[in-house]
């Protein structure tokens, strides 16, 4: 693992790496570089990076990444539970609130309409990416992911949020709830995208619906392809999926 920077040393760290001479370019890596750092701070000691970043007065760049900081961490703290919330991971046990990395991508996702969250296994990926689908209200949402992980993702959306409709491994899925009150979850094997008839299924589908949400998971799954082909059909149809449902949203 990296070791952790503290938010005051990265703060410091810009104002004498930074000058003036920097292209555009470089001067929005570094300040991104930095304020990623102060993320990581935050998801091990959210108090301490809080008040390290608040605490801390330096040159327009270290005080730019600070404010901004700040303002999103304050935001994702804020963040109001989605109606219907109620993840428990140990059955029977508390409702378990979503942890400051979950917020943080639910709230991005509202403000920016999309997210890499290149988190590490087990901190959270799947219930980040649900909270984010109910925090932006979207209706119908098409999750596509390893074959491995299908059912745990079902299971895993059930159990945050039971009212909803899950459907698997299907360009057709039957839905209970005709009057569309209930949020749809369509789970997808990357399989689907690369059977004979994968084009005109993805076609069909995109023309009977209206996707508001994709999640994309372990996205180099995707880009497996066939010898001399210079794309995959399957990244070629997740792109594609993506491009037409942003046309409609």
């Amino acid at each position: 693992a990296m070791p952790l920077v503290k938010t005051q040393d990265a703060l410091a760290a810009l104002d004498s790496v930074l000058v003036a001479s920097a292209d555009a370019e470089t001067v929005k890596f570094l300040l991104d570089s930095a304020k990623a750092k102060l993320w990581r701070h935050a998801y091990i000691d959210p108090k301490e990076a809080r008040e390290q970043a608040a605490s801390f007065s330096g040159d327009v760049y270290s005080t730019l990444v600070r404010d901004r900081f700040l303002a999103e961490f304050d935001e994702a703290n804020a963040l109001e539970l989605p109606s219907g919330y109620s993840f428990r991971p140990n059955p029977g046990g508390p409702v378990v609130p979503p942890n400051l990395m979950q917020r943080r991508v639910a709230v991005s996702v509202r403000n920016e309409r999309r997210y890499g969250n290149w988190s590490g296994m087990g901190a959270g990926k799947t219930l980040s990416a649900i909270v984010a689908t109910r925090v932006v209200g979207a209706t119908l949402t098409v999750i596509c992911c390893p074959n491995a992980v299908v059912d745990n993702w079902a299971d895993e959306i059930g159990g945050a949020f039971p009212a909803s409709e899950v459907a698997k491994k299907t360009w057709h899925p039957q839905w209970q709830d005709p009057l569309e009150t209930k949020p749809r979850y369509l789970v997808l094997n990357y399989e689907q995208f690369q059977q004979p008839d994968s084009e005109r299924e993805l076609v069909a589908f995109l023309d009977r619906n209206v996707v508001d949400f994709i999640v994309v998971d372990e996205i180099h799954y995707a880009k497996q392809r066939e010898a001399g082909a210079e794309m995959s059909k399957r990244k070629r149809l997740v792109q594609g999926l993506i491009l037409e449902a942003g046309k409609k949203a």
